[in-house]
C-alpha cells in the first residue's frame, strides 16, 4: 500500500484516539466536581451537564466504532483493489464523533458560564 494512504489511516486513528482520551477526561473531571457540589446548581444547569455527558458518551462509542472500521478497511476484502479512508463508513463515524465532541464541548462551556452566574 502506498505510504500516503498508510499515513492517512494513521492520522485518522490518532484523531479518534485523541478525542476519545479528551472526552473521557472531561467526563471524569466534570463528574468528580459535580458530585461534590451538585445541589448548588439549577435544574437547567444539571440538564446541560447531563446532555454534555451524553454527547461525550456517544462520541466515545462512535470513536471506538470508527477505530474498528479503520482496522477492517486496512485488510481489503476480495475484489477491492485498494483501501481508502475517503467516503466510507469509517469517515462518517469519525465525522459524527467530531460533531458530538464539539457539541459536548459547547454544552460543557455553557454549563460553566451558567454556573458562574
Amino acid at each position: 500500500m502506498e505510504q500516503r494512504k498508510i499515513k492517512a489511516f494513521e492520522f485518522a486513528a490518532d484523531v479518534v484516539k485523541q478525542l476519545l482520551t479528551i472526552s473521557i477526561a472531561i467526563i471524569a473531571v466534570t463528574a468528580t466536581f459535580a458530585a461534590t457540589i451538585i445541589n448548588e446548581f439549577s435544574l437547567c444547569s444539571k440538564l446541560i451537564l447531563v446532555s454534555s455527558w451524553i454527547a461525550y458518551f456517544i462520541s466515545i462509542i462512535l470513536g471506538l466504532y470508527a477505530l474498528m472500521k479503520l482496522t477492517t478497511i486496512m485488510e481489503p476484502e476480495y475484489g477491492i483493489k485498494s483501501p481508502s479512508i475517503k467516503g466510507g463508513i469509517a469517515a462518517k463515524a469519525v465525522l459524527l464523533q467530531i460533531i458530538l465532541f464539539g457539541l459536548g464541548l459547547i454544552l460543557t462551556i455553557l454549563f460553566g458560564v451558567i454556573a458562574l452566574f
